[in-house]
């Protein structure tokens, strides 16, 4: 199970991230809009929330490349380029009794995502540990970078 968590200027963005049967991860365009201001407790239960419904679904290309922009689109921007200038990502992957926090490098020249594997922190899932969820989520954010 595996969700996106995005962090812009003015808002939190949750998104479910389902998996082709290729065991490509892919942008399902099922996401949850949150203020700055949703506390760690709520921002976990949001998070725990979207990984429930991750699943593997086949679906096509274009049909991931227009969950993509609707994302863009939904968060206010007129470009994928300025989305990604003003974006913090981090995965969220639930394995078993543990939840692993991917913080990501972006590079907005090459409109690419790179894991930080220095940075990938785990914690053991717990039912009821949302507010570690969440607050863990925020750590992950600060450890992101946006590269010109």
């Amino acid at each position: 199970m595996k969700v996106a968590a995005f962090l812009l200027p003015d808002k939190m963005i949750i998104e479910t991230i389902h998996k082709k049967n290729a065991g490509t991860w892919y942008s399902s365009g099922e996401f949850t809009m949150l203020p700055l201001d949703t506390l760690s407790p709520a921002l976990g239960d949001y998070v725990l929330n979207h990984l429930y419904q991750s699943k593997e679904k086949d679906i096509s290309y274009d049909q991931i490349k227009d969950n993509w922009k609707l994302i863009i689109k939904k968060a206010k921007f007129k470009t994928e380029k300025a989305f990604l200038q003003s974006v913090r990502r981090v995965n969220i992957i639930k394995e078993n009794n543990k939840i692993i926090f991917e913080p990501f490098k972006i590079n907005t020249k090459q409109k690419m995502f790179y894991r930080m594997p220095d940075y990938i922190t785990e914690i053991v899932y717990v039912p009821g540990n949302s507010e570690i969820i969440g607050k863990e989520l925020i750590d992950s954010w600060a450890k992101c970078l946006t590269m010109p």
